[in-house]
C-alpha cells in the first residue's frame, strides 16, 4: 500500500471518529435536557475521561480513553455488559435505553 493510500485511509478514519464523536455528544446534550439526573458524572480516570449515569435502575459507564478506543459498561439490575471497543451504535442504543427509563 502506497503512503498516499494510508494517509487517505486515516484522514477517512479521522472524520468517521470525529461524526461518531459529534453524535455522542448530541446524545448526552439530549439526555440532559431529559431530567436532571440523565446527566452525566464527569470522572477522569488515570487513561482518559469517563462519563456515567446512576438512574433509573441503570448504571452506565462509558471511558473515552483514545477517539479510537471506547470502553462501556451497562447494566440495568438483569442484564450486565461490558464492552472494550464501544462503537457509536452501541452507545446510542445504551443512550436510548437510559433516556426511555427516565421518562417513565
Amino acid at each position: 500500500m502506497y503512503a498516499k493510500d494510508m494517509l487517505r485511509e486515516k484522514k477517512m478514519e479521522i472524520a468517521r471518529l470525529e461524526t461518531e464523536n459529534s453524535q455522542l455528544q448530541a446524545e448526552v446534550e439530549l439526555l440532559k435536557t431529559q431530567r436532571a439526573d440523565g446527566i452525566p458524572s464527569v470522572v477522569p480516570t488515570n487513561r482518559g475521561i469517563q462519563f456515567e449515569w446512576h438512574a433509573g435502575g441503570i448504571d452506565l459507564e462509558i471511558e473515552v480513553v483514545s477517539p479510537s478506543w471506547i470502553e462501556m459498561t451497562f447494566s440495568d439490575g438483569e442484564l450486565h455488559e461490558d464492552f472494550q471497543h464501544a462503537d457509536f451504535r452501541m452507545i446510542k442504543e445504551k443512550l436510548d435505553i437510559l433516556r426511555v427509563r427516565l421518562q417513565k
